[in-house]
């Protein structure tokens, strides 16, 4: 396989869900729209874009798992089945008063990007900006 293989973590409710399918039920006013524009062009550059589970379903592993906010349980442990050179990145979605873990500085030591709303943290080496 060539090109980066990109990898949506999805945790709780949103596993049961075709994420990369915009007929998905959770695809309500269009809300899927970044992540399959995202599939689109890691596609378009010779790549992949799946869920965690579309990767261990064939025994291969991602380069990038991206995950949307932080998890309730620690990066290695969820990541305990892939190679220890699994680039983490963390889309945060959710403000500290929906998920406060979001915001604790400590956990953001898993990870090498992050990607937020929140101007006071963008430093355009470790935290980013998005809209």
């Amino acid at each position: 396989m060539n090109g980066i293989k990109f990898a949506v973590w999805l945790d709780g409710p949103y596993r049961k869900y075709d994420w990369f399918n915009p007929d998905n039920p959770i695809n309500r006013d269009n809300w899927l729209a970044p992540f399959l524009m995202l599939k689109e062009s890691i596609e378009k550059k010779g790549g992949t874009c799946g869920t965690q589970d579309f990767y261990l379903g064939k025994g291969i592993f991602p380069d990038i798992v991206l995950f949307l906010d932080v998890p309730g349980k620690p990066v290695p442990e969820l990541l305990k089945k892939f190679p220890a050179g699994v680039r983490k990145w963390l889309f945060i979605q959710e403000s500290e008063a929906i998920i406060p873990r979001n915001w604790d500085m400590s956990l953001h030591a898993q990870f090498e990007k992050i990607f937020t709303w929140h101007d006071s943290y963008v430093d355009n080496k470790k935290y980013f900006k998005i809209r």
